[in-house]
Order: C-alpha cells, then sequence, then structure tokens
C-alpha cells in the first residue's frame, strides 16, 4: 500500500514538473514571438521616418555637379563677364565667317591707364577739390579722381589720372578694351582676346552702346576698341 502510494506520488510529481517546463516553454515562445512582431513594427516606423525626410547630403551633391549651367546670357557687369566669357555655349555665338576668325587683331586685352585717361602732376598747394574744379571743370568729380586713383596721399609730383576731356561725367570706373568682335546681338556684344571665339574675352550689355551713333558700322570680325564706363556706358568705338 505504501509503495503504491509512493508510485502515485511520483507520477503526480513528474506531470507536475512536465506541466511546469511546458508552460515555461509555452511563454518563452510567446515572449520570443512578441519581440520579433515589436522589432519588426520599430523597423518599419524607422524606415518610414527617414525615407520621409529629406536628404540634405544628396541634394548638396546635385547642387554642386549637375545643376550647374554654362553662362548663356550676361547678367552681370563685363569686369565679372571677362572672367566667364569662355564658358559660353558655341551654339549662342554667332558663326564667324572663316576668314574673319583667323584675322589676328593688332592689341588685345585691356589698356593701361596712360593709354586712355589723362595725366595730372600733383602740385604745391593742390588738393583733390581744386584739381576737380581746375581740370575737370567741376568740384564734385572728386570721386572720380579717386576711384581711378584710390585715396591717397597725393605728394608733390604723384601722377594722377583724369577721365579724358571728352567725358564730361562718369562714375570713375572707366576702362579700354582691345580685341575681336566675335558675336554681336540685341543683348551684348563678345569681344574676344584671341582668334578663339570661346576664349577669353568680354561680353558688354548692347544697350550700352545705345549713344554711339555709328555702332551699326560694326560687324562680326571686326578688330576694335572700346572705351567704356563699367555698370554704365559706353563713351566710343573704333576699328583698331
Amino acid at each position: 500500500m505504501n509503495e503504491e502510494n509512493i508510485s502515485a506520488s511520483q507520477n503526480s510529481s513528474s506531470q507536475d514538473t512536465n506541466y511546469s517546463l511546458s508552460s515555461k516553454l509555452t511563454v518563452g515562445i510567446f515572449v520570443v514571438l512578441l519581440l520579433v512582431f515589436i522589432g519588426l513594427i520599430s523597423f518599419s516606423f524607422i524606415k518610414g521616418k527617414l525615407s520621409s525626410q529629406p536628404n540634405s547630403n544628396k541634394n548638396s551633391l546635385d547642387a554642386s555637379t549637375s545643376q550647374i549651367t554654362p553662362v548663356q546670357a550676361l547678367t552681370v557687369s563685363p569686369t565679372v563677364a571677362a572672367q566667364v566669357a569662355n564658358t559660353i555655349s558655341p551654339t549662342t555665338a554667332t558663326n564667324i565667317p572663316s576668314a574673319a576668325s583667323s584675322k589676328a587683331c593688332a592689341r588685345t586685352g585691356n589698356a593701361q591707364k596712360w593709354e586712355y585717361l589723362t595725366s595730372y602732376t600733383v602740385k604745391e598747394n593742390d588738393t583733390l577739390q581744386s584739381i576737380a574744379t581746375a581740370q575737370l571743370n567741376d568740384p564734385a568729380r572728386v570721386n572720380e579722381i579717386i576711384q581711378l586713383n584710390g585715396v591717397g596721399p597725393y605728394v608733390v609730383g604723384t601722377t594722377l589720372y583724369l577721365p579724358p576731356p571728352s567725358i564730361t561725367k562718369s562714375s570713375g570706373n572707366l576702362k579700354e578694351v582691345f580685341g575681336k568682335l566675335v558675336d554681336k546681338n540685341t543683348s551684348f556684344w563678345h569681344i574676344s582676346f584671341s582668334t578663339d571665339s570661346n576664349g577669353l574675352g568680354i561680353l558688354i550689355p548692347a544697350f550700352w552702346f545705345n549713344s554711339i551713333p555709328n555702332s551699326n558700322s560694326f560687324s562680326v570680325g571686326d578688330c576694335i576698341t572700346v572705351l567704356y564706363d563699367d555698370g554704365y556706358k559706353v563713351y566710343s568705338v573704333a576699328l583698331q
């Protein structure tokens, strides 16, 4: 009788143990599945957030490569355009006859100040106002002298450069350039500093030539000299 009780007790204990292990295994599997489910939900949420945000690095790379376009028309002053004239697309330039394109000009590039300005030697007791009054007939033109020569100081014997007598008023930013006219249209005149129409040169807005009575007499292929007030107007055009 005692042996039967012991056996029954052992069987009951074994069943309890098996049930406990089975319950723990079930709970473990459930926990693992729950963690996997939570992980998938979290991954989907994070991926959605990242995909909805702009990629600043990609935009920056695009802006520095594929979004750059060549200069097509003049929107800046000739001083800046002279540095980028060689980026103009060949399709925007006027076709030039071979004879004109191969013709070399006697001079190309920027002139020196003494070639197109009036020189003046500073004397005892001179002031900028007295020089402007005596040489330019207007004391208010002091700023033109400063623009052309800098702020000084000017001592006796210093050479100053003044606007030529033909110019009665300017910004003081006077320049003269030599080169070949390789394109002429309603937007700009393209003056090249070499026989290469796509080489270094300068673009001058066409409307700056409005005050030049003989502007229509110049043609593509001509070697010309242009005196202009950078940012405002052209004062003269002549064949070299």
